[in-house]
């Protein structure tokens, strides 16, 4: 109704002294437009209940977010202002109480010499934070650690893909000693049975590719 007085260059009383009937129409048309462009009242109040059992609390904002909020919020405020209140002071409480920034930096510490060293995400999990708060509070510690992991996930590869080939390599000899067609299917049913989860299809094919122009077998 704001925006129909604004629109006409008056205010909400003159209005609805001048034009009463209409000023109400255009009220309850409103209101019904408001009432239809939001979920449910059931889903509404299921969002919150599940946001007051979160761990880390969301923000208010991020609960309204959730319910495809998409003006400045005025409608939950109104209508569950109760509810409302309750996630933001539980939020406000978990971002000051919890927070101690010495103590934190500690243990962010300790982690950069942990083996094996775990992902940023599982960092986050193990603080119950969400990542980007911890990369707001500690930039260079948070770029350390996920450094630090995606280095021992690409060494860990190399070392997984020379195992494969490895055992590649035995199962080719086995093969051949026997007098038979090294094809990509023995080779599999042989590699099993050193390494039972030999990963991705992928990874195995390349690596029996390389194994085999390696070893002069490629026609």
């Amino acid at each position: 109704m704001e925006l129909t007085a604004r629109n006409l260059g008056h205010y909400s009383p003159k209005i609805r002294r001048h034009f009463p009937q209409l000023f109400e129409q255009i009220i309850s048309r409103y209101k019904e437009y408001q009432k239809n462009s939001h979920p449910s009242p059931e889903e509404i109040r299921r969002a919150f209940r599940i946001a007051l059992k979160t761990f880390p609390p969301p923000s208010l904002q991020m609960v309204l977010r959730s319910l495809g909020r998409k003006d400045t919020g005025s409608y939950y405020y109104r209508h569950y202002p109760t509810l409302c209140f309750k996630v933001s002071k539980r939020f406000k409480e978990y971002r000051i109480i919890s927070f101690n920034k010495s103590k934190d930096c500690k243990w962010l510490e300790a982690i950069l010499v942990e083996e094996p060293p775990p992902s940023f995400s599982e960092v986050a999990r193990r603080f119950k934070r969400k990542r980007d708060f911890l990369r707001q509070k500690f930039p260079e510690l948070s770029k350390a650690i996920t450094a630090r992991y995606k280095h021992y996930q690409s060494a860990l590869r190399k070392e997984n893909a020379e195992r494969l080939r490895h055992v590649i390599r035995e199962a080719v000899s086995q093969i051949t000693a026997l007098g038979l067609y090294v094809s990509e299917a023995r080779v599999k049913e042989h590699a099993k049975q050193q390494l039972p989860k030999l990963g991705r299809d992928s990874h195995f094919k390349q690596a029996f590719r390389e194994v085999k122009a390696e070893m002069n077998l490629i026609r």
